[in-house]
């Protein structure tokens, strides 16, 4: 599943971010608030699995170290319980993929209709946050990890 913001109506800006279009696949998110998030509404209702890793494509313009993925099913909140962490890249100049090996948290079970994403955590100085695209792959890997 290939969500590309700037392009799919699936992205709505949850709070703490203007929203700019930067070409046919990228939107940058300038941080105007920290704890800023953006919510993504799934085309289609997914069935979690433990195959499924994460794959985030982005440029960290801000000093924040970590992204938090949250996830839900129709009708549920996000948290924390349902959520992983993902390390970046601190005030970088490149758009890298992230992934995380997220059918392996404990909270990826049900079906998944909302994804939050978090890509500023703590404070930090604001800045901006360019994503490229957000994959739920399946992958035959059971390899635990979260990198860049």
């Amino acid at each position: 599943m290939l969500l590309r913001p700037g392009v799919d109506s699936l992205w709505r800006n949850a709070s703490g971010f203007e929203v700019e279009k930067h070409g046919t696949n990228t939107a940058a998110l300038r941080l105007v608030a920290p704890g800023a998030a953006f919510d993504v509404t799934l085309a289609q209702p997914l069935r979690a699995n433990v195959k499924h890793l994460l794959a985030v494509a982005l440029r960290n313009g801000t000093s924040a170290g970590l992204a938090r993925v949250f996830w839900a099913g129709a009708g549920e909140a996000f948290e924390p319980v349902r959520s992983a962490w993902i390390p970046l890249v601190q005030n970088d100049d490149f758009l890298r993929e992230y992934h995380c090996a997220i059918g392996l948290e404990p909270g990826w079970h049900g079906t998944i209709t909302h994804l939050r994403i978090e890509p500023v955590t703590g404070m930090t100085e604001r800045g901006i946050v360019v994503f490229g695209t957000i994959r739920l792959l399946e992958t035959p890997s059971t390899k635990n990890y979260c990198h860049p």
